[in-house]
């Protein structure tokens, strides 16, 4: 019975181009960030730079940037012009961001802002930007305007907790009285601070 050698049927993937490599008809390669097929038998060495009457351009791919992104952003293209931009990172855990003179992640409250101002939250996470007990002095405006502001959370320190044990006094009228109440622990207190009342009983 006679053999009838039909040859190639599909092209055969060869992986990134090779010098030491002779290629044959229908052999594809990645080269220099594209894809060619072997239009006829090379010899090494005959790439699709130096020898293009054997190879025919596939596919293009996107020729690497500089601007690289950050982690956790990922990769899109403006239709096209096949120009890479990235969308923002994603936090998508709880997360915490400490605030102070020493120790934290920052030492300003706005640095701690714009550490996240270009990142998105995913639903049902909140971001705290926690506040040591201690004084901050802001030379700049800080301007709190973030798509998922409602999951921003910016907390002081750790309460710092008196009992209430007497009345000394009170003066004034309706809607502007004046009460001087005595505390176990006055030493908590500075001038000029406000602080929450709070009914520990329930009652």
């Amino acid at each position: 019975m006679a053999v009838i050698n039909l040859g190639k049927l599909v092209y055969l993937w060869q992986g990134d181009y090779s010098a030491a490599t002779a290629y044959a008809a229908y052999d594809v390669c990645r080269y220099q960030n594209k894809v060619y097929i072997c239009t006829e038998d090379t010899a090494a060495g005959e790439n699709p730079a130096s020898v293009p009457v054997k190879w025919d351009l596939m596919t293009e791919g996107i020729p690497a940037t500089a601007d690289v992104g950050t982690d956790g952003q990922v990769l899109t293209s403006n239709g096209p012009n096949l120009a890479p931009t990235f969308q923002a990172a994603i936090i998508s855990e709880n997360t915490t961001i400490s605030v102070a003179a020493s120790g934290g992640d920052f030492t300003t409250l706005k640095d701690a802002y714009d550490s996240i101002k270009d990142k998105r939250i995913a639903p049902d996470v909140t971001v705290t930007v926690s506040l040591a007990p201690e004084v901050f002095t802001e030379t700049a405006s800080i301007v709190i305007s973030h798509p998922d502001g409602a999951q921003i959370l910016i907390s002081g320190p750790t309460p710092l907790n008196t009992a209430i044990t007497g009345q000394h006094g009170v003066s004034g009228s309706a809607g502007a009285y004046s009460c001087i109440l005595n505390v176990t622990n006055a030493s908590i207190f500075e001038t000029g601070r406000y602080c929450l009342i709070a009914d520990a009983t329930g009652s």
